[in-house]
């Protein structure tokens, strides 16, 4: 028999050295190969010949190589990125089979890595020669600095950028302060132009009253337009998965400044209503957004002794987790059967009877709501 590279006194000695790493290889039949097999660097792949191995030849031992380890067993072995051939021959010089022998770097580490580290993410690592490309789509640059810094640390110099950054889901509400009569809101019942949404059953939560209104583009608009307090301009909340946004309803007015020996020093209030919200989840069309609602007023007070007069901030804070429909109005009533909900209320209520419209006919049944108009964009 005729064995290319087998010579027999270094036959018992190579199975010496690689019998314990035998053990560990990949064994497949010539016969079930059918035109190529893959390798990764550094890396083994054990082919069986079951009827007796005769010539073998590689065509560029740097990228692969092989040994025969015995009449129907050799041991190929993948050494540098590249693609070359491996050829068996019979006796006489007859062609029996080339397969084709690819190798590549072994990016299974780096891989399980990224994937432990951003889990969430949808990165890619592909062998590109002696290097790697990592693609797919995080959500901020800081993850794809990291991504890049950890693939460093496998490959270093040979790492080829092309992550996207997938900028997280931002949608625009205009938003409104307007108040209603107790009749308005009876007649928009009875139109069902008013719907209130079901109450969530957990009981942890303070819970605000949540209404859909349904009308036509140029009807709200008016009907907000009839309906919006003096002064309190209309707002645009972005809201993102990012970070919160805050929205402020209200004016900015100076204050006296205490002297120098007094503890507080207060230059400038705000007077109003803030509205802070954030996404933490999205389905469709609808928007599921935390919500928190702070109503602050100013009070006058004697800074005694000084004699000097300054202003004191009065807050109470609310949570509410709403979805908002984005072809809807949503409305939210500030004010509820729980005395931090009537708290709210009795706040902003004053800060509209006493400042925005002092001189305004006192209504016992006024209703203040915030209005959402997910129409305004996405």
């Amino acid at each position: 028999m005729k064995l290319f590279k087998a010579i027999s006194f270094l036959f018992a000695a190579l199975l010496s050295v690689l019998g314990p790493v035998l053990a560990f290889a990949q064994s497949v039949s010539l016969s079930e190969i059918d035109t190529s097999v893959r390798l990764h660097a550094d890396t083994s792949l054990i082919i069986t010949v079951p009827e007796g191995i005769q010539e073998v030849t590689i065509a560029n031992p740097r990228i692969a190589d092989f040994s025969v380890v015995s009449d129907t067993s050799l041991y190929l072995i993948g050494k540098l990125p590249g693609l070359t051939s491996l050829t068996f021959l019979s006796d006489s010089g007859d062609l029996l089979k080339t397969i084709e022998v690819k190798v590549e770097i072994d990016v299974r580490e780096l891989r399980d890595r990224l994937k432990e580290v951003l889990p969430k993410d949808n990165l890619r690592v592909m062998p590109a020669n002696q290097g790697v490309i990592v693609s797919g789509s995080v959500t901020s640059p800081k993850k794809s600095k990291l991504a890049l810094e950890i693939a460093e640390q496998f490959f270093s110099g040979k790492v080829s950028n092309a992550i996207t950054i997938q900028a997280a889901a931002k949608h625009k509400f205009s938003l409104n302060v307007i108040k209603l009569g107790g009749s308005q809101i009876a007649g928009l019942k009875r139109k069902n132009q008013l719907l209130e949404e079901p109450k969530t059953a957990a009981s942890t939560l303070q819970h605000l009253r949540q209404y859909t209104l349904l009308m036509g583009a140029s009807q709200k608009q008016k009907f907000i337009s009839d309906n919006q307090i003096p002064t309190i301009n209309q707002q645009t909340l972005t809201v993102s998965s990012a970070k919160a946004q805050t929205a402020f309803f209200g004016q900015t007015f100076d204050a006296p400044t205490l002297t120098k020996s007094a503890d507080i020093i207060i230059s400038q209030l705000r007077s109003g209503l803030f509205v802070t919200s954030k996404i933490s989840a999205q389905a469709n069309n609808l928007v599921e957004l935390q919500l928190k609602v702070e109503s602050a007023t100013p009070q006058a007070i004697a800074a005694k002794p000084k004699g000097f007069t300054t202003y004191l901030i009065e807050r109470q804070s609310v949570s509410h987790k709403m979805a908002l429909n984005k072809g809807y109005i949503t409305l939210l009533e500030i004010g509820g059967p729980s005395d931090t909900l009537q708290r709210v209320y009795s706040i902003f209520d004053f800060y509209v009877t006493t400042l925005v419209q002092p001189n305004a006919k006192p209504q016992n049944d006024v209703r203040y709501f915030l209005v959402f108009d997910g129409a305004a964009g996405g």
